[in-house]
Formats: structure tokens, C-alpha cells, sequence
């Protein structure tokens, strides 16, 4: 959990001029994060997990536009909903007597959504990941 700053939840005012100021939300509710992760390795040298992470509330900076009295405000507000789901693959593998590698492979799939004034946003991203490491043994005499 995390609990929102002082400054994050003080409703005065801080002008940085006459037709826009910063202002804190004393409705904010604290971001709640959960996650876990399972995991499996087999032969000792392959990996495979699945993992899954929510964070409800998230709190995060806006800027409101106020057509009436022709200002506009800097504040704080909860946006909902992030929600990712993660799976991947690491080993580590010797082709050669000289050569050793890493590989690691990922997917991941983030659904975002928030309702904020009288509107909404939703966001489906999907992300691949592929590293590898190499190291490779040039000479075994040593200098």
C-alpha cells in the first residue's frame, strides 16, 4: 500500500499565477499493490514463470481546465486500474567448451483503464523480450 503524500492531499491553493494554481486532493484513497509469481525449474537449468501484478488507485498528477473561471489546476487523482500479466523462459546453455550463453524470454500483456472526468481511458499493450548473453573463452593461456 501506498498512502498518499501531505502535499498530495492539502486542498489549498499555490498560485504560480493568476489563472493557474496547484491543489491537493483530500479525497485521495492509497494505491493498493498485489502480485505473485510462480516458478518452475526443471533439469536444473530451465526456468519457466508466470507472474501477475495489479495496482488499483494509482495515484497520479492531472490538469484540470476550468472553462468558467478560465484557470487552470495541477492536482491529484485516483486513476484506477493497472493490471499485468507476465510469462518467460531462462536458461543457460554451453554450446562449446569456449562458449557460454544466457537466454531469457518474456511476454507480457498490460491492460490499463481509468474513468476520469466523465471520460475514459483504456489501454491493451503487449510486450515481447528476448536478451542473451555471450561469453566466450579467446584463449586459455593466461598472460
Amino acid at each position: 500500500m501506498e498512502r498518499p503524500a501531505y502535499m498530495q492531499l492539502n486542498p489549498a491553493r499555490s498560485y504560480s499565477s493568476p489563472y493557474s494554481f496547484q491543489q491537493g486532493n483530500p479525497a485521495l484513497r492509497p494505491a493498493i499493490f498485489t502480485s505473485g509469481t510462480l516458478s518452475y525449474t526443471f533439469k536444473q537449468n530451465y526456468t519457466l514463470t508466470a507472474s501477475y501484478s495489479k495496482l488499483k488507485d494509482l495515484v497520479s498528477n492531472v490538469t484540470v481546465q476550468d472553462n468558467i473561471s478560465k484557470t487552470f489546476y495541477d492536482t491529484q487523482q485516483n486513476l484506477d486500474n493497472i493490471e499485468d500479466f507476465t510469462i518467460g523462459f531462462m536458461t543457460s546453455l554451453r554450446p562449446t567448451d569456449w562458449w557460454d550463453m544466457n537466454v531469457t524470454v518474456e511476454g507480457a500483456y498490460r491492460r490499463q483503464h481509468s474513468m476520469f472526468s466523465d471520460g475514459y481511458f483504456g489501454s491493451d499493450n503487449y510486450i515481447a523480450y528476448l536478451n542473451t548473453t555471450q561469453s566466450f573463452v579467446l584463449s586459455k593461456n593466461k598472460a
